[in-house]
């Protein structure tokens, strides 16, 4: 019995052994490597892969987000809720207004959680200034969320804005570095991406994230996401005029 009980002892302890070594294994991190299996040009061996993927990938998924918030329009049209929503006191460009800060606010909500997440299970970089993530997230969160508002007010249904924005969506991503990243794109698609909004995203997360770059640094990219974010909601508000304000919108 004696012996026994050491042997189950024993098995217990290599079992807890067992689950303390697993538990201990540090976080993946992968290093960036060129097609010759040479160190990519610029980037440390110390990289972590996830610096390049999450960000692009944050916001490819967030461009979708933002084509959902728009389409709400429609769908609380088909649903008798907007009709009841324009006859509340607002004023002429409320609704859009209220439109665009909820988009904007969904979006920041969803790149703090992405960051988190990839800052406490994959140790993602967040850049050596604690103001420049998050200037560059409310920036591209603003841009966003005027992206697709436009669309909303020129398409006729959900339907029919759900099968646009998603191609608009797709190609954008394609063309502004959200599958590769923007320094190993080619020089024409490089050149080709700065005519989409989600290429000055892409290369601001960039310059944060993998180059380590200050708030100062960025401070041009950010302007350009929030100049790009005034000139769509300006464009939304002024289709939503043409169209003869709320009474355009039932």
């Amino acid at each position: 019995e004696v012996a026994a009980a050491r042997a189950k002892l024993e098995a217990i302890l290599d079992h807890q052994a067992a689950l303390h070594d697993a538990f201990a294994t540090s976080a993946v991190a992968l290093t960036v490597v060129d097609r010759t299996g040479q160190e990519a040009k610029g980037v440390g061996p110390s990289t972590n892969m996830f610096d390049y993927i999450l960000p692009g990938m944050g916001v490819f998924f967030l461009m979708f987000a933002a084509a959902a918030a728009a389409g709400d329009l429609h769908r609380e049209r088909a649903g008798g809720t907007l009709r009841r929503l324009l006859v509340a006191p607002l004023g002429s460009s409320d609704l859009l207004v209220g439109k665009w800060l909820f988009a904007m606010l969904n979006g920041l909500l969803q790149l703090v959680v992405l960051f988190a997440a990839g800052r406490l299970l994959f140790r993602m970089s967040l850049g050596p200034d604690p103001l420049a993530l998050p200037l560059a997230a409310v920036a591209t969160s603003a841009m966003l969320a005027s992206l697709f508002l436009p669309l909303a007010l020129l398409t006729a249904n959900e339907k029919q804005m759900g099968t646009i924005s998603t191609g608009v969506t797709l190609f954008m991503a394609l063309v502004g570095g959200n599958f590769i990243n923007v320094d190993q794109m080619p020089p024409v698609l490089q050149a080709a991406g700065r005519f989409t909004p989600n290429y000055w995203a892409n290369r601001t997360f960039n310059d944060i994230v993998v180059h380590g770059r200050g708030a100062a640094d960025i401070l041009p990219r950010v302007a350009v996401l929030f100049g790009i974010a005034a000139v769509l909601l300006a464009v939304a508000v002024a289709i939503y005029r043409r169209r003869g304000g709320k009474a355009g919108l039932l």
